[in-house]
């Protein structure tokens, strides 16, 4: 993991890691310090230059190369935009190492799944197909079990999913508003194990046929 500031510098900038020449960013979290625009996400296992607004809706937006390419000591935005780039701009970034964009198939769970996994770090990127079933259960690939996991539907606007065994039995948080938690077995499912995460029938994290992204976190002394 690194935490990097910048300053914007329009199209096909890059922005070099301070601290470290062997990360490359395979999950990127972007915020302007300076302006109220939304936070940005990127993922290796998506493709690096497919936008995601943690706080908001949205669908991944793909109507622009985000971000162009990614390193193992730098990343480059590949858009002069007001969210990433703007020359008028602060910027941080925070950018996590997973496995060099290099995924692996998951057959452990009810819903098959392709991840992207740094066990020593306990970080998971988990890509997936929903299938709008009950208590169904999808691989992550960590090893031990999470504490922290951040679904997003691709393809419909719906609400981001937290789930965290430090939250209410039962319960969930939505990233992309302000609300307290709040329970629904459609939403969450029991299932968080070494090997899985639990979701239910619902289109935030189980549409029919929508591509998901999941962040999985396991607590690591020294990384998180």
């Amino acid at each position: 993991f690194q935490c990097e500031t910048y300053t914007g510098g329009g199209a096909n900038s890059t922005v070099t890691f301070s601290g470290n020449s062997n990360l490359q960013p395979d999950l990127l979290w972007i915020k302007s310090r300076s302006s109220g625009y939304d936070h940005n996400i990127f993922d290796t296992n998506r493709g690096i230059a497919k936008l995601l607004e943690p706080s908001q809706t949205n669908v991944e937006n793909t109507n622009q190369t985000w971000i162009s390419n990614v390193s193992s000591d730098s990343f480059t935005i590949g858009v002069n935009e007001h969210n990433l780039s703007n020359t008028s701009n602060n910027f941080v970034a925070w950018a996590w190492k997973a496995n060099g964009g290099t995924t692996s198939s998951n057959t452990v769970g009810d819903i098959n799944s392709t991840v992207q996994v740094n066990s020593t770090a306990g970080l998971s990127i988990v890509s997936y197909t929903g299938n709008f079933t009950a208590t169904q259960t999808v691989g992550h690939g960590l090893g031990v079990t999470p504490d922290l996991v951040i679904i997003k539907n691709r393809d419909t606007a719906v609400d981001w999913v937290v789930w965290s065994p430090l939250l209410s039995s039962g319960n969930f948080l939505r990233l992309n508003t302000n609300a307290a938690q709040s329970s629904s077995s459609r939403i969450y499912q029991s299932g968080f194990t070494t090997t899985t995460f639990g979701i239910g029938a619902n289109n935030s994290v189980n549409k029919s046929g929508d591509d998901l992204i999941a962040y999985c976190f396991a607590e690591k002394q020294g990384y998180s």
